[in-house]
């Protein structure tokens, strides 16, 4: 059971990885995997995001504008989190 839910987790990251080769150019392709390898949450919200630029613009995604989805998505991680409190009388 478990060796097949890493199974199917490889090869759902294999299939990221020939995607990510197709959409995006060399130098942004390599830069993202160093991104895969230092922060993996941040890698795949990358990676999604990066596709769907892809899709709307119909042409490879360079680096420059990989390093600003990268930006992006940092400064939205960033963001502190909104705690509301109710108080009651």
């Amino acid at each position: 059971m478990e060796e097949d839910k890493a199974l199917a987790a490889q090869q759902a990251e294999l299939q990221l990885k020939k995607a990510l080769s197709v959409v995006l150019e060399e130098k942004a392709y390599e830069r993202l995997m160093n991104v895969r390898l230092s922060n993996p949450e941040l890698y795949l919200k990358v990676a999604n995001a990066v596709i769907h630029y892809y899709q709307k613009i119909k042409r490879r995604v360079s680096e420059r504008e990989l390093i600003t989805i990268i930006n992006m998505n940092l400064a939205v991680s960033k963001q502190p989190e909104t705690k509301i409190q109710i108080r009651r009388k």
